[in-house]
């Protein structure tokens, strides 16, 4: 004998992932094109930001000046400094459905730093609002002034892992996946050993309202955060060292030191935070390419404020570098635009960039470096120095901008030591005529490296 059995199919069985499509309004269409204002005006621009998936996303918004000219940033404005431009004067506030997200402040300073994206959750449609007010007390420096800006919406679908302690912060930084976004409780995270950030694409920044600090005790930090991932956004949370650690934040620390022309890590942004205190540099980067710094004050720092080694096609953008043991700013590297910065009291160049074009292998390409209404005051050894270590000094494609800075009340000494008094512009390896410089002023003269007088 034997039990009978039988079977059937349920057949076209499926399960198919679900979409997360972030649309902004139409292709023609951005929310703030004005001209003509004046002080006490103000204005208002809204666009729809459509999620034609059918998976909810978080929301948040940055903010980028991707174009600024004063117009006579030169000896017509024998007065300019960081308080007076429209950068300054010009206030914003952006937001979903009337919700802020960047609360008011001006556009170009510190007055946004910290601020945090909210997480409003769009399931189908949300209107983004931007609105803007020249302050009424803006004076006459702001006259022809243009602003370009830049509103960038994101979406994630993953909510935010929202941590308190030190202990949780490890833990999510263990545990993370790629894409995931951390945002830290407000006080202090205090560290003896370093933060690794090592899953790519995460994003680090404060819960809403929050002003977190990660501060590193003792001389077992080397770095007290430690970015070895691409695509890595580390955003509002301020890293401070006791001075006898070794830098505040380190982006890619173990290259292979026999090569410097491969490029072992990109697309890391590091935005809208302070940084104190390290006994050797503040921030670096090196082998990278397209990195951002964005909205930095590094100050004390017993080497340069911040600096990108053997580094392309990356910005440095809304930096303050103050009394910091060697150069404010640093550059070596191809392709890298030096905006809207100011650098002081530094003991020794304000801003020294130089062009290295052997980075990603790019000789013969373009390895421009660009900078841009920077001031640059009371440096110790020149307010900007510009220098060519390309293997190709000749090559047309290594060009050099200068545009709408200006320096004051730097001191200089010449390369072999001979010479010393003051210099704004010194021009190292690099001849006069290969540098353009435009609607720019530097009280202190431009000299070579020698000594020289220059006028390019």
């Amino acid at each position: 004998m034997a039990y009978f059995t039988d079977e059937a199919s349920i057949e076209d069985n499926s399960i198919q992932t679900g979409e997360l499509d972030l649309e902004v309004g139409s292709s023609s269409s951005i929310p703030v094109n004005v001209s003509g204002v004046a002080p006490s005006e103000s204005g208002s621009g809204t666009i729809p930001v459509y999620n034609s998936g059918n998976i909810d996303g978080h929301l948040s918004v940055e903010v980028n000046v991707t174009g600024y000219n004063t117009n006579n940033a030169g000896s017509n404005e024998p007065h300019y400094d960081l308080s007076g431009e429209l950068r300054d004067e010009l206030q914003i506030e952006v937001g979903f459905d009337g919700e802020t997200v960047i609360e008011q402040g001006s556009i170009g300073t510190a007055d946004l730093m910290g601020e945090v994206p909210s997480y409003n959750t769009i399931s189908s449609a949300s209107n983004l609002y931007v609105d803007w007010e020249v302050d009424e007390d803006a004076t006459d420096e702001v006259q022809t002034d243009v602003i370009e800006f830049e509103v960038v919406v994101r979406a994630d679908q993953t909510p935010p892992v929202e941590v308190s302690s030190t202990s949780e912060l490890r833990t999510a930084l263990d545990d993370a996946s790629p894409g995931e976004v951390i945002r830290l409780a407000d006080g202090d995270f205090n560290i003896n050993e370093p933060l690794i950030v090592d899953t790519p694409a995460v994003t680090l920044h404060p819960q809403q309202g929050a002003d977190p600090t990660i501060d590193a005790n003792g001389s077992e930090t080397p770095a007290a955060v430690d970015i070895s991932a691409d695509d890595v956004r580390f955003d509002g949370i301020d890293v401070h060292q006791n001075g006898s650690g070794g830098k505040c934040v380190e982006i890619n620390d173990t290259p292979d030191q026999s090569s410097n022309s491969e490029t072992y890590l990109s697309g890391v942004t590091v935005s809208n935070l302070e940084i104190r205190n390290a006994s050797q540099r503040g921030m670096t980067a090196q082998r990278c390419e397209e990195i951002v710094y964005k909205n930095i004050h590094t100050e004390d720092q017993q080497n340069s404020g911040l600096e990108l080694w053997y580094t392309d096609n990356s910005r440095i953008e809304g930096v303050t570098a103050v009394d910091n043991g060697d150069n404010g700013i640093y550059v070596n590297g191809a392709n890298v635009s030096i905006l809207n910065c100011e650098a002081s009291g530094n003991a020794d160049q304000g801003v020294d960039f130089s062009i290295y074009d052997n980075v990603t292998n790019n000789i013969d390409s373009s390895n421009g470096m660009l900078v841009d209404n920077v001031y640059s005051h009371g440096n110790e050894n020149g307010g900007i120095e510009l220098h060519d270590d390309s293997d190709n000094q000749d090559d047309p494609a290594n060009s050099k901008l200068v545009k709408n800075c200006r320096t004051e009340n730097n001191n200089w000494e010449s390369q072999s030591g001979q010479q010393s008094g003051s210099a704004g512009l010194v021009l190292n390896q690099v001849d006069e005529d290969e540098v353009q410089v435009v609607n720019s002023y530097f009280s202190e003269g431009i000299k070579s490296a020698t000594g020289t007088d220059l006028d390019p």
